[in-house]
């Protein structure tokens, strides 16, 4: 118990120093960093773990439908005001990279 509780509070202390981090970077400074720390843990997203399973092309299309089935239906509890507040969130962050950037063997 007591080294779960080392563990939680290391990643805690791991968390904010990476946050600090980021504070006081530039967006354009942020964007590198997150594109190189996307590249160190492999493509990221669903293609990160879901890209080594090896799934075929229809489970592939299962998940895609899945996960945007998901966004739909968590975006409907949402006010207005709060659907509002994602969208600007989603329009300042970071450019994701196009697909075509993803491995070889990504389907994502």
């Amino acid at each position: 118990m007591n080294e779960q509780r080392q563990q939680a509070r290391t990643a805690r202390e791991q968390f904010e120093s990476r946050r600090a981090e980021f504070a006081s970077l530039t967006p354009e400074q942020r964007q590198a960093r997150f594109q190189e720390m996307r590249s160190q843990r492999g493509s990221g997203g669903p293609g990160g773990l879901l890209g080594e399973l090896n799934l075929t092309d229809e489970q592939c299309e299962q998940i895609r439908s899945i996960m945007e089935n998901a966004r739909t239906q968590g975006e409907t509890v949402l006010t207005s005001e709060q659907r509002q507040q994602l969208q600007q969130w989603r329009d300042s962050r970071p450019e994701r990279p196009e697909r075509s950037t993803a491995p070889a063997n990504s389907r994502w």
